[in-house]
């Protein structure tokens, strides 16, 4: 199973990020679907066995008690860099909240995946969006020929 612990926005919030796109009409991007926008906090694979699902149950209620956060979608960026993208991320903003869970050992930028370059890469145009969201309590998502199924343990 692939699965990840992360939040799904609320639809207003989708709404909202999903209205800084028109701006880009003339990007080579395949966006996201608003109702897909959300923040992954761990990924943890490719082939979790649902048996291992149990120890990140336990960090998981840790998290949900920090939530909801309020944060600042502050800036699109693309991955692996803004000069030659792959993926169209906006940067979500939090004082450190998302950043002080420590999800990964690797280093953590919170955002949301609007879009995926249609050509091998893209340059992400400038945009200061200064867009405030509220990212809902973080659960246990399968994700599967692109749909999300939440899990319950």
């Amino acid at each position: 199973m692939r699965c990840f612990i992360g939040s799904i926005l609320s639809e207003e919030d989708q709404h909202k990020l999903a209205h800084l796109r028109s701006s880009f009409t003339d990007l080579a991007v395949r966006w996201v679907k608003p109702q897909k926008y959300h923040l992954t906090l761990e990924f943890l694979g490719d082939d979790v066995a649902y048996e291992d699902l149990e120890k990140h149950q336990v960090k998981l209620e840790l998290w949900q008690e920090r939530f909801p956060i309020e944060c600042l979608a502050t800036r699109l960026h693309g991955f692996p860099s803004p000069k030659r993208a792959r993926v169209l991320v906006i940067l979500l903003h939090s004082e450190g909240r998302f950043e002080a869970l420590k999800p990964v050992q690797r280093s953590f930028l919170p955002h949301v995946t609007l879009g995926y370059s249609r050509r091998k890469t893209i340059v992400v145009p400038k945009l200061k969006a200064d867009v405030w969201i509220t990212v809902p309590k973080p659960s246990l998502y399968l994700s599967k020929d692109g749909q999300y199924k939440q899990l319950k343990i």
